[in-house]
């Protein structure tokens, strides 16, 4: 019985010491690539109803694009992604244009249009995810 006991407190060490490299690398891994990124906020707001927005860039390290993140919520709570873009267009502001709806101004046309229309849910998060960085159709 004793033997039984040391033989499963050995399995239990190597198995725990076999899973610690694996957690070790991701852990590493993450701190090194998330570490050569910059995210700096570069427009926020306030819409009529309480609706808070933010506009997101995020430069990478490498010569990558800048990534953009627009991110839209009730006032006071968590903001959920509204639209991406990757390099071009980039996004400028967001502002109200009805009661469900929002508009992202861009700096440049996208699908020819210069404000992209995002649909909102009762609770003031969007209703949907618009990448700007999608080809036109």
């Amino acid at each position: 019985m004793q033997e039984h006991k040391i033989f499963v407190l050995r399995l239990a060490a190597a198995l725990t010491a076999l899973a610690i490299f694996p957690i070790a690398g991701f852990v590493a891994f993450d701190m090194w690539s998330g570490s050569r990124c910059a995210e700096e906020t570069t427009a926020t707001g306030e819409l009529d109803g309480a609706i808070a927005w933010r506009i997101a860039r995020t430069d990478c390290a490498g010569g990558a694009p800048p990534f953009y993140d627009v991110s839209v919520g009730a006032a006071g709570r968590a903001l959920g992604t509204a639209a991406t873009s990757l390099g071009a267009p980039v996004p400028l502001e967001v502002r109200r244009l009805g009661a469900d709806r929002i508009g992202v101004s861009l700096d440049r046309p996208w699908r020819g249009e210069t404000v992209v229309e995002i649909r909102l849910r009762r609770t003031g998060g969007p209703a949907e995810r618009i990448d700007l960085t999608a080809p036109e159709p």
